[in-house]
C-alpha cells in the first residue's frame, strides 16, 4: 500500500533528484559538528556554520505525524517560524498534494518516522528552492525539520557521471517505487540539460558534455558516454 499519496509521487518524481544534489551540496559546503537553534536570531549553526533558518515541522513519534509548524501552536511566540511551512501548505492546496495541505502528515506505516519526514522534506526543499535542509533530534526522539534559502550556498551544477550515479541512487532511495528513468529526465532537464530515450535508458547532453544512463529492474546500472 502507498504510503504518500499519488499526487505527492508525481510531486517527487518532478523534484527528488534535484533536491537530493542540493542536499548533497549543502553538506560538502556546510560539513557537520555541533548543532544548535536560535528562535531569536532566526538562525541555525552546525559547527563553525551559522544560516538563516525556515523552520518546517517536528517529528512527532507518540502521535505518528509530522506537523507542519504553521499548525504547531507552541511556535506562537515566534509567527515568522509558520512561513516557510505555511508557503507549503498554499502549494499543496492549489495543486492537490494532501501531504502539504494538511496539518499533519500521519507516518504509521513507517518504521521510522524521522526517515519518513526526510522524505517529505526533501520534496518541500524542491518546491520551495531552498539551498539547504538539517533535522534536529530531539528528546522525545522525534526530530525538528528545518530548510535554509541562503544566497550564500551554492546551487548545483553539471554533472559528472560519477555525481549523476550518486544523485539517482540517493533518489532511488528516498522514493524506489517512483519511474526511476523519469526520476532521470525531470533532473537533466532542471540542470538545463537534454536527453532522448534509448534502449534500456537515457542519453543526457549538459552544456559542455554528455553521458549515456543505463537501467534495469528500475535502476540506474551503469553510465556510459553519451549516445546522442
Amino acid at each position: 500500500m502507498p504510503r504518500f499519496s499519488a499526487q505527492f509521487e508525481q510531486l517527487a518524481v518532478r523534484h527528488v533528484a534535484l533536491a537530493a544534489h542540493q542536499s548533497l551540496v549543502f553538506d560538502a559546503e556546510v560539513g557537520s559538528g555541533a548543532w544548535r537553534h536560535s528562535f531569536v536570531d532566526r538562525t541555525f549553526t552546525i559547527g563553525e556554520r551559522t544560516l538563516p533558518m525556515l523552520p518546517i515541522g517536528t517529528a512527532l513519534p507518540e502521535h505518528g505525524v509530522l506537523a507542519w509548524c504553521w499548525a504547531d501552536s507552541s511556535l506562537e511566540p515566534w509567527p515568522w517560524t509558520k512561513d516557510a511551512s505555511w508557503r507549503l501548505r498554499m502549494y499543496g492546496i492549489t495543486n492537490d498534494i494532501p501531504e502539504f495541505a494538511t496539518s499533519g502528515v500521519r507516518l504509521g506505516d513507517w518504521d521510522d518516522l524521522n526517515e519518513a519526514a526526510t522524505r517529505l522534506l526533501v520534496v518541500a526543499l524542491g518546491v520551495l528552492g531552498a539551498r539547504g535542509s538539517y533535522g534536529f533530534r530531539m528528546a522525545h526522539g522525534g526530530g525538528f525539520f528545518v530548510l535554509t534559502d541562503d544566497p550564500v550556498l551554492p546551487t548545483p551544477e553539471e554533472p559528472a557521471p560519477e555525481r549523476v550515479e550518486q544523485v539517482l541512487g540517493l533518489a532511488a532511495a528516498y522514493f524506489p517505487e517512483l519511474d526511476q528513468m523519469e526520476v532521470a529526465a525531470h533532473y537533466v532537464e532542471a540542470l538545463g540539460g537534454r536527453w532522448t530515450q534509448i534502449p534500456g535508458g537515457l542519453s543526457v547532453r549538459f552544456a559542455t558534455a554528455g553521458m549515456s544512463l543505463h537501467y534495469a529492474g528500475n535502476r540506474l546500472r551503469w553510465t556510459g558516454p553519451s549516445m546522442a
